[in-house]
C-alpha cells in the first residue's frame, strides 16, 4: 500500500488527536494541582536560582526540599511567561499527539489497515487519557514509548545496536526533567540483562561480539554517572527514592492506588492489557524475544499503580507492531482479511506534504493566541484553570487579602488547592500541598483521616494550630469536616468569598 503525496494517516492522527486534546485539555488537563506549583517553582528557578529549601509552607518552611523536575518546571514557567496556561496546553497537545502519531505509524508499518490503527490509538489514548496533566511527568511518557521503539528497532533487526547510544543523552536529559527516567532505565536493565542471558546460551539475542556487549554496559552505566552533574547532585536521586519509598501514597493520592476494574475509566486499560496478553499467545516459542515481554512488567505495574497505565500503553503499542507480523493471529487474519491485516510488514513513506495541514494549524493557533483571539479549540482565551475543578471564584478576594498584612499570612487549605494558591496568592504560606515527599507518607495520613471525619478534624485543627501557629485564613471546600469545622464557628471565623467549590474565611 502506498499513500497520497499529500495524505498520510499519520499526520491526520497527529491533527486529530492535538485537535481532540485542545479542546478537552481546559476540563481534563488542568485538574492536578501540579501544574500550578510545578510552574511557580520554575518561576522562582528563573528569578532566584537554585534553592534546598521549601519556600512555600509554614507546617514545613525551611526544611530541606529541592525542585526535583527543575528542568522541566523552567520550561513550563517560560511557556507559562510565553502564552499563559494557553500555551503550556498547545504544547503538552503537541507532544501527546506526536508521541500517539509515531505509535500509530509503527502499526501502520506492522500491516495494520489505518482503521484499524486508529481504532487501536483511540483505545490506547482512552487507557493512558486520565493520566494526562499538564506536568513534567508528560516526559516520561514520551521516553518510554522512544525505549519501546528502539528496543523493538533492535530486536527485530531493523535497527543497529549502535542506535542505543541515543539513549544516553535521552536518559541524562530525561533525569533533570522527571524522576520517571528510573522506569525506562529500568527497563533498559531488564531488557539488555535478558538479551546478555541469551547470548551467553546461544539463543537469539541482538548481541552479536564482544564490542556489543561494551556498548550495553556503556549505555546503562553512564546516564547514572553523568545524571549527578545537575544543579543538585546526589540529592536528586534521593528525591526519587522518598517518593518511591513512601506506601502510604497509595492510600492517599488516586493516581496511586491500584488499577481498579471496577471503574469504568479502567477499562480501556484492562482492555489492552487482555489483548496484549491474547495475542501473545499466539507467538510461537521460536519468536520469543526479551522485548516482547516488556510490556509484561508495566502491565503489573498498571495494575499496582494506576498511574502507570499510560507508560504500559505507550510500551505496548511499537512493542505489539514488532511481533505482530509473526504470530498465528496476524497469519488469521491475512487469509480472511487480507484489506485489513497483512502477515507482513511493509512500508508506508510519509511525504512532508502530508504534514502541511497539521503544522499549518498548529502555526494557525499559536497566531489566534498570540492576537488573544477565541477559536475553539484552537484557541481558547480564559478557559483555564477550570471553574469546575478550582475555587477560581474566591481569587479576587484571596488576592486581595494577601496584601492586607506586611508579614505572609498563613492559610489553612484543603490538600489539593495548595498548588492553587501557590500559583495564584503566592503571599500566603500553605498548611499542605501535594508534594508527597516533603510532607512524608505519615503526615499525610493523618491529614487525609482528618479530613474524612468530622471528630477528627475538630480535634486535629487546635493541635495543629498549637504546634505550627495560629492561622490567618482558611480556604476549603465545601460539604467537608474542614468546611463544617470553620461554618460552624462564626465568633472566631469570618466568611469572605464562596464559589460553588470552596468558601474563603479570615480570622476575626
Amino acid at each position: 500500500m502506498t499513500g497520497h503525496r499529500w495524505w498520510h494517516p499519520t499526520p491526520l492522527v497527529f491533527l486529530t488527536v492535538w485537535l481532540v486534546l485542545m479542546a478537552v485539555g481546559p476540563s481534563r488537563l488542568f485538574r492536578d494541582p501540579g501544574t500550578f506549583w510545578h510552574t511557580r517553582v520554575g518561576e522562582l528557578l528563573w528569578q532566584e536560582g537554585f534553592f534546598r529549601q521549601d519556600p512555600f509552607t509554614f507546617t514545613f518552611g525551611g526544611n530541606l526540599w529541592i525542585p526535583h523536575q527543575w528542568l522541566g518546571e523552567m520550561g513550563m514557567a517560560w511557556l507559562y511567561w510565553w502564552g499563559g496556561f494557553e500555551l503550556q496546553l498547545w504544547a503538552a497537545a503537541v507532544l501527546l499527539a506526536g508521541i500517539f502519531a509515531l505509535l500509530g505509524q509503527r502499526l501502520l508499518t506492522a500491516g495494520w489497515h489505518p482503521v484499524a490503527m486508529a481504532a487501536a490509538v483511540a483505545m490506547a489514548l482512552a487507557a493512558a487519557g486520565t493520566h494526562f496533566h499538564v506536568r513534567p511527568h508528560l516526559v516520561t511518557i514520551a521516553g518510554m514509548a522512544i525505549i519501546a521503539i528502539l528496543l523493538a528497532e533492535v530486536e527485530t533487526g531493523r535497527a543497529p545496536l549502535r542506535k542505543l547510544s541515543w539513549l544516553v543523552p535521552l536518559l541524562v536529559l530525561w533525569a533533570n526533567l522527571h524522576g520517571g527516567v528510573l522506569g525506562g532505565w529500568g527497563s533498559l536493565l531488564i531488557t539488555f540483562g535478558g538479551w546478555f542471558l541469551l547470548w551467553r546460551m546461544g539463543g537469539p539475542s541482538p548481541l552479536r561480539h564482544k564490542q556489543d556487549l561494551f556498548l550495553l554496559v556503556a549505555v546503562l552505566l553512564l546516564p547514572p554517572l553523568l545524571m549527578l552533574a545537575n544543579p543538585y547532585g546526589w540529592d536528586l536521586c534521593r528525591a526519587w527514592q522518598s517518593i518511591l519509598d513512601e506506601p502510604v501514597l497509595r492510600q492517599i493520592i488516586q493516581e496511586h492506588r491500584p488499577l481498579s476494574a471496577f471503574d469504568p475509566a479502567a477499562w480501556p486499560a484492562w482492555f489492552l492489557i487482555a489483548a496484549y496478553g491474547f495475542l501473545l499467545l499466539g507467538l510461537p516459542k521460536r519468536a520469543w524475544r526479551v522485548t516482547w515481554f516488556l510490556p509484561l512488567l508495566w502491565a503489573v505495574q498498571a495494575v499496582e499503580r494506576c498511574r502507570h497505565a499510560a507508560l504500559f500503553v505507550v510500551v505496548v503499542l511499537p512493542i505489539l507492531a514488532a511481533f505482530w507480523p509473526q504470530t498465528c493471529w496476524a497469519r488469521m487474519a491475512q487469509s480472511t482479511r487480507p484489506d485489513w491485516f497483512r502477515s507482513a510488514p511493509y512500508h508506508w513513506p510519509c511525504p512532508w506534504r502530508s504534514w502541511i495541514l497539521p503544522l499549518s494549524v498548529l502555526l494557525m493557533s499559536l497566531v489566534l493566541q498570540a492576537g488573544n483571539l477565541s477559536l475553539p479549540p484552537l484557541s481558547q482565551p480564559d478557559a483555564i484553570p477550570p471553574s469546575t475543578e478550582w475555587p477560581v471564584g474566591v481569587l479576587p478576594i484571596l488576592q486581595s487579602e494577601q496584601d492586607r498584612s506586611h508579614l505572609p499570612a498563613r492559610l489553612f487549605n484543603d490538600y489539593r488547592d495548595g498548588g492553587f494558591v501557590i500559583f495564584y496568592a503566592p503571599a500566603y504560606k500553605v498548611f499542605v500541598d501535594d508534594r508527597c515527599e516533603l510532607f512524608g507518607g505519615e503526615w499525610l495520613h493523618a491529614f487525609v483521616l482528618a479530613a474524612s471525619d468530622d471528630s477528627r478534624a475538630a480535634q486535629a485543627i487546635p493541635q495543629w494550630e498549637e504546634r505550627y501557629g495560629t492561622f490567618d485564613y482558611a480556604l476549603v471546600r465545601h460539604n467537608t469536616p474542614f468546611a463544617r469545622y470553620f461554618a460552624t464557628r462564626p465568633q472566631e471565623w469570618e466568611l469572605l468569598a464562596h464559589d460553588t467549590l470552596a468558601a474563603f474565611y479570615r480570622r476575626r
